[in-house]
């Protein structure tokens, strides 16, 4: 088992998922501003941090507004 993956969404990278410690749990680390919102969330395996940068991505495409943030 690898101990960091590269998460793509679209054939870009979104982040990094980091083993934390000797456990089996993963650190996502972003590497864009559409997965910020993910910045050190713990994942329990790389398909649910990819799950997460693909909807990450769905929510900064529609805007702030959709987002429940002002513009403003």
């Amino acid at each position: 088992m690898f101990h960091a993956y590269i998460i793509e969404v679209g054939g870009e990278p979104a982040g990094v998922l980091a083993r934390e410690g000797e456990g089996k749990l993963f650190r996502f680390h972003a590497t864009a501003r559409a997965y910020e919102p993910l910045e050190g969330r713990i994942f329990a395996d790389p398909w649910a941090a990819q799950r997460a940068a693909r909807l990450a991505r769905k929510d900064d495409q529609r805007g702030p507004r959709a987002r429940g943030r002002s513009t403003a």
